[in-house]
């Protein structure tokens, strides 16, 4: 039986970008994102919510000042793990800290969320909800479509919201509250 190779953060961006290019490292082990390469496989509905996420939390936090979302940012929360969230929210504090011409950022967001697609099984995004957590980000949603439901983990806590509910997320970002039922895909 072989022995795994693994690297550190340093060593993975040292290798040239057709080495990186659809990879995220995962305790220390490059692991193929095939969503990453060529065309993304999520779908038409999975990148409209993505985008109704972001452009919803901007549109609260942006005249509050309290600090910046983005799409697809690329992370790195430990020393030898990067990996790409769906969306994630840093405070104003914490955005200051970001060196914004460099990749991956190291500075951990405050919110991140994930939605089930067919590179990430509902399971799958469960388990990077936890990482997150343990790796310091205080708010995770997980979104899943069938049924679609939104499980929020915040600090301790542990919860489901659906249509009908409303999303919010008091610590991050206060006065926050979004009617689950926007989230669904226009009919």
């Amino acid at each position: 039986m072989g022995t795994k190779t693994l690297m550190t953060v340093e060593q993975f961006l040292a290798l040239p970008a057709e080495q990186q290019d659809g990879y995220e490292l995962i305790n220390g082990e490059r692991v193929l994102r095939e969503d990453m390469i060529g065309v993304a496989r999520t779908t038409f509905a999975h990148d409209w919510l993505r985008d109704t996420l972001v452009t919803e939390i901007r549109i609260f936090a942006k005249p509050k000042r309290l600090g910046i979302a983005n799409a697809e940012p690329w992370l790195q929360l430990t020393s030898n793990e990067t990996c790409f969230a769906d969306g994630a929210f840093w405070d104003s504090a914490h955005v200051a800290q970001i060196d914004r011409r460099k990749g991956p950022v190291v500075v951990t967001p405050q919110l991140t969320f994930e939605i089930a697609s067919p590179s990430n099984s509902f399971p799958e995004l469960l388990k990077k909800a936890r990482f997150y957590q343990r790796n310091g980000v205080h708010t995770v949603w997980v979104i899943n479509d069938d049924p679609f439901e939104i499980h929020v983990f915040e600090g301790k806590d542990r919860f489901v919201v659906r249509p009908g509910e409303k999303l919010e997320a008091p610590v991050v970002l206060p006065g926050f509250s979004l009617a689950v039922s926007e989230l669904l895909f226009p009919d």
